[in-house]
């Protein structure tokens, strides 16, 4: 029988065999816990795993795990990319090259602060989180207005 408690788990043991099988992680990692009564059962050589780690994950030949450096830096060009693009469109609006009133502005507005977004769930930041979904929110608002008024 396997109990859950928060970050603890324990684990019922017969005859130095357990029931749920350890991994070596969990070799040295192991106390005895005094019989307890539980729920009107009692409760006899349950051992609690101080430490429990989870095993390393298994990875076949072709696929490897990221690391922590490297799904950083493909976060952090995924908002560099959004940040490039919430730029451009700007600076294409500014220098008249698009108008406000073409589905391109609001589309790439949408997309630039999509991809920021992204990026912010890999480096939370709760004004920069607000910000990105009120430009969402009016890019899409913007998308509608231009595609209703093509309509009619």
């Amino acid at each position: 029988m396997l109990f859950e408690i928060s970050a603890w788990f324990l684990i019922k043991k017969e005859n130095i065999q357990p029931i749920i099988k350890l991994p070596n992680i969990f070799t040295n990692r192991v106390e005895l816990i005094k019989p307890n009564i539980c729920g009107g059962m009692v409760l006899e050589n349950i051992y609690l795993i101080t430490d429990p780690t989870p095993p390393p994950t298994k990875t076949s030949k072709n696929f490897k795990i990221m690391s922590k450096e490297t799904v950083d830096i493909i976060f952090n060009i995924t908002g560099i990319i959004g940040t490039a693009i919430l730029i451009l469109a700007y600076l294409l609006l500014q220098a008249k090259k698009i108008k406000s009133d073409e589905i391109i502005y609001p589309l790439l507005n949408l997309i630039g602060a999509v991809l920021l977004l992204i990026s912010l769930f890999r480096f939370w930041n709760l004004a920069s989180v607000i910000i990105e979904l009120f430009w969402i929110a009016i890019s899409i608002y913007g998308i509608w207005k231009v595609k209703s008024r093509t309509e009619n």
